[in-house]
């Protein structure tokens, strides 16, 4: 245990978080266009089954699903390659409670209430959140982030990334998962907060 001493003389840590992101949305596009033309040639296909219409088996799979399954995997590697991962960090506990007090969710009578509620779990306005990601956000694949460069980060995002990572921020300094708790002797299992017995 720590003396007030070693507690005044340690250096402060925060908790962070690693969220992967894929800067190249017109890839993401494509995949998911492709993936809908997949679907649609399988419930074809199903259908004219249905009807007793089957292809003979010597017809065999339609040629487009190979070539479906050809063009996404590139885009996989696209995708792959324009990936990076963006470190958020946490501010202490006293900054993050004025930040929530001072922007508290919205209420069931505002039109964007759920939004409140589905992406920053009801405990602050997603919207302003994600205005000042900037606060939060410290680095991308590891090298610190200077000035304007989340903006710049920001505007190649997908917005389901965008509202992830708000989620992951208020997860973070909310430990809704339940807080880590070491245990009593090295024989014990780690327990969570939520899992600790009295």
């Amino acid at each position: 245990m720590p003396t007030l001493a070693e507690v005044r003389a340690r250096k402060q840590t925060l908790p962070t978080r690693e969220k992967r992101v894929c800067l190249d949305l017109a890839a993401i596009s494509e995949v998911e266009a492709l993936e809908n033309e997949k679907r649609n040639l399988l419930v074809e296909a199903s259908e004219r089954e249905e009807r007793g219409r089957a292809r003979k088996a010597s017809e065999g799979e339609n040629p487009r699903l190979a070539e479906i399954e050809a063009e996404m995997e590139a885009l996989f590697e696209r995708m792959r390659e324009s990936e990076g991962s963006i470190t958020l960090r946490a501010v202490t506990g006293g900054e993050w409670h004025r930040f929530k007090e001072a922007n508290p969710a919205r209420g069931e009578d505002d039109p964007n209430h759920k939004l409140d509620d589905k992406v920053a779990w009801g405990v602050c306005n997603a919207s302003v959140l994600l205005e000042e990601l900037p606060r939060f956000v410290a680095a991308w694949d590891g090298e610190e982030l200077q000035p304007g460069d989340w903006v710049t980060i920001a505007d190649q995002l997908a917005p389901a990334d965008l509202r992830d990572i708000v989620t992951t921020v208020v997860t973070m300094h909310e430990n809704l998962n339940g807080a880590i708790v070491p245990p009593k002797s090295r024989s014990g299992s780690a327990k969570t907060e939520g899992s600790a017995t009295n």
